[in-house]
């Protein structure tokens, strides 16, 4: 009997590697992972029928190594973007207000208890590749926040969800007031909205 054809993903793995590296430093590391990521896993499996086909059993160690590569990849969806690091924004108006704030890894945390900018609505998208992104909120704002993380937690100020595919929306308005309507994500990690004392309200 003919053993079956097994993917031989070589090609695809260097070549998305190739054209992420290009790109260079830990940006181009964490995206050639993502770009990868499909053909680790095709990589995998087929090492795991070869190996079962050709009884060359120590092949499977080999796919179950290369495996949690291509599951971790998968889960890395928000924008590789901002470098490394541990930044802290505290904008205090509208001309230090960003629409996006971006990090690739580590954790970032964005303050807008000192931000004046009137009654009129704040729109902010902010996510974190791995890591965390920490958002302090003036106690009592009104809000309408999307949250998404790929595998990890999110938490709304008392609430928390802990899994994957997290895909959330918190609603809550005041008669006064600045609205903020925020798009928070990361893609492992935690997305933490607090007030400013600290407090879950």
């Amino acid at each position: 009997m003919k053993a079956p054809e097994v993917f031989d993903g070589r090609n695809g793995l260097a070549g998305g590697l190739g054209e992420a590296q290009a790109e260079g430093g830990e940006e181009g590391d964490l995206l050639a992972l993502r770009r990868v990521g499909p053909e680790i896993g095709e990589v995998g499996i087929g090492l795991v029928i070869g190996a079962w086909w050709g009884r060359a059993r120590i092949l499977i160690l080999l796919a179950l190594l290369v495996m949690p590569l291509a599951v971790g990849a998968s889960f890395v969806t928000a924008p590789l973007e901002g470098g490394v690091g541990a930044p802290r924004f505290t904008p205090a108006n509208a001309a230090e207000l960003r629409d996006e704030y971006r990090l690739m890894s580590g954790t970032m945390t964005l303050d807008l208890t000192e931000l004046s900018v009137g009654r009129r609505p704040i729109h902010i998208a902010a996510s974190v590749a791995i890591g965390q992104l920490v958002v302090i909120l003036p106690r009592g704002a009104s809000v309408e926040l999307r949250t998404r993380a790929g595998a990890g937690q999110v938490t709304m100020f008392s609430e928390y969800t802990v899994g994957t595919g997290l895909d959330d929306v918190y609603v809550r308005h005041h008669r006064y007031g600045t609205t903020y309507i925020l798009d928070l994500e990361v893609g492992i990690g935690e997305v933490l909205v607090i007030s400013d004392f600290g407090g879950n309200s």
